[in-house]
């Protein structure tokens, strides 16, 4: 393309080079409607297989989300696998640490050297072809299998491709380009409504199908499918029980908020398909609930919590130890979990999407689910006492809280409104010293962003808790990395051990064992809620202090 990514005539299979060139005039472009022109124009003329491939990697996706397939391509991979083309190896870390983006480091440093590629240039269908024989790569020396495949894919590639297909593997293009602008191309690219469009999408989640139904305009089927997941409803968070009251007398039907992980179970024939939060597939890790759902009958979707339970409701970290097992059914006894079974969104041929929760609900207790599927547990509510009283009794249980949730809303894939509210509270917060720090990516290239603290231990040392990458301002963290540059003890070259006398307030959902910190304590979900330059490292709390809040909250279980 020229330099405004306009004039030049798209093939009809395109090559891989055409995409990068559109994406390098996405990333200079920076009006957003612009941005959705020069899409729409890209994708009007392209052939069915390169229309899918496309529109998935505008999103930032080389894979539809849910695929059973894996790329398993990491860092140290793609980096290996660089050697083999003309990259400079001294000032690898500076350079990185310049751009935060491993893409632009390459390609800066491919053009320093006049690199050019083996031709013939391939198509973004070839590409893709390449890339399903790295998936296939497998066996004892897979990691060796899939290096020499990638060695061979660069060597075709020019600086721009290589730049761009790097960020494909990392699932961010930075060209300000979100799935939500791609929707819109796809739109302006068929003339249909992008409403349709997005509700295809939030149903589909997968813009390349999506795509494909524009183009042949059956967007209006549009449905869910099984064995492919669509978006979750979600809820919105209040933290007193008094606000869903706040305008008079209201009804809900207030369910435990489980800490574990969101899924959707898919049942057809004897297929069984778990897919989580973010749509990945993770059936594989529980094969116990696998085995549960095809022994129930009909085929269906439920929504619902993965969660540690063994008789009772057990600390997340325990399923943490479940996740990316090589052999998971070493862990069903040492971790057992549970399925709580909360929404039913399809059944035997029909989407009940559209009807209300007490309906759906209805059907999902007439299912005969047996251990390790469990209804969630559902208690009507009217009142802001009600409400406290139900929220005391979820926590004894050992649970977050409570979603309220109106007795007659539909289940809208993707939304997040007042139609759910999820109740829970701030545990108290915790005064600690920041230890280390790490160079961030992105837009947080060139800072240090991610803070490790520590607290107190009981011979005075400091012990490790936690790590928080959010929580302070774009001019906060400017101003702490010139801070911490300058008063390192030790540079590990992603990491800097700095001295340790900035107090940070940290807040956190829960705490829970850990070796994976000094202190044997992790917070989970932590976040900094500010400097406290007031403070002395003489005041920060200690490992007794944490010992206490984690006993209570056990105790509140």
């Amino acid at each position: 393309m020229n330099e405004t990514g306009e004039g030049r005539q798209i093939s009809s299979d395109p090559s891989f080079e055409e995409l990068a060139g559109l994406l390098a005039a996405l990333e200079r472009t920076p009006q957003t409607s612009r941005k959705v022109v020069l899409v729409a124009e890209f994708l009007r003329e392209l052939p069915a297989e390169s229309l899918l491939l496309a529109a998935r990697a505008l999103s930032g996706l080389l894979l539809p989300l849910g695929s059973s397939q894996k790329l398993k391509v990491g860092w140290r991979l793609i980096v290996d696998s660089l050697r083999a083309l003309p990259i400079r190896q001294e000032g690898w870390i500076e350079a990185y640490r310049e751009t935060g983006d491993m893409g632009s480091t390459v390609a800066a440093m491919l053009e320093e050297a006049r690199y050019v590629p083996e031709p013939p240039p391939l198509s973004l269908v070839e590409v893709h072809q390449r890339l399903a024989e790295v998936i296939a790569a497998g066996g004892k020396d897979s990691r060796s299998g899939k290096r020499i495949l990638l060695e061979k894919l660069w060597r075709r590639l020019s600086s721009i491709e290589i730049k761009f297909l790097i960020r494909l593997f990392s699932g961010d293009l930075r060209v300000g380009l979100k799935e939500g602008l791609v929707e819109a191309g796809v739109a302006g690219a068929f003339e249909v409504p992008l409403a349709q469009v997005r509700h295809a999408n939030l149903l589909r989640s997968d813009i390349g199908e999506v795509a494909l139904m524009a183009q042949a305009g059956t967007l209006a089927e549009a449905s869910l499918e099984l064995l492919h997941p669509c978006r979750l409803m979600l809820a919105e968070l209040v933290v007193s029980a008094a606000v869903p009251f706040a305008l008079g007398p209201h009804r809900f039907l207030a369910e435990d908020k489980y800490d574990g992980i969101r899924a959707q179970v898919h049942r057809q024939g004897e297929e069984v398909r778990v897919f989580s939060r973010n749509l990945e597939e993770i059936g594989l890790q529980f094969p116990e609930i696998l085995a549960a759902a095809r022994a129930l009958p009909g085929e269906w979707i439920l929504d619902g919590e993965i969660v540690a339970f063994g008789g009772e409701i057990q600390p997340f970290f325990l399923l943490q130890q479940r996740l990316h097992r090589v052999n998971p059914e070493a862990m069903l006894i040492e971790a057992p979990v549970a399925y709580f079974a909360f929404d039913l969104l399809f059944q035997d041929g029909e989407s009940l999407l559209h009807l209300p929760l007490e309906e759906r609900r209805q059907r999902l207790e007439a299912l005969p689910l047996h251990h390790p599927f469990l209804l969630g547990r559902q208690v009507p509510v009217s009142t802001e006492e009600e409400t406290e009283a139900a929220f005391r009794s979820a926590r004894e249980r050992g649970t977050e809280g409570l979603v309220l949730k109106e007795p007659a809303s539909p289940y809208q894939p993707g939304h997040r409104g007042k139609q759910w509210l999820k109740l829970k509270k701030e545990l108290t917060t915790l005064d600690c010293l920041v230890v280390a720090v790490e160079w961030g990516n992105g837009k947080r290239a060139g800072l240090l962003s991610d803070y490790t603290f520590a607290v107190h231990g009981e011979d005075g040392g400091l012990l490790t808790i936690g790590k928080a990458y959010n929580g302070l301002t774009d001019r906060e963290l400017k101003e702490m990395t010139a801070w911490f540059l300058a008063h390192k003890t030790r540079d590990l070259g992603w990491q800097l051990e700095v001295e340790p006398k900035i107090v940070v307030e940290v807040a956190f959902n829960s705490i829970q064992e850990s070796a994976r910190h000094s202190s044997g304590y992790a917070l989970r979900f932590p976040r900094i809620k500010g400097i406290r330059w007031e403070k002395s490292p003489e005041e920060i709390d200690s490992l007794e202090v944490v010992r206490r809040i984690y006993v209570e909250e056990v105790k509140s279980r």
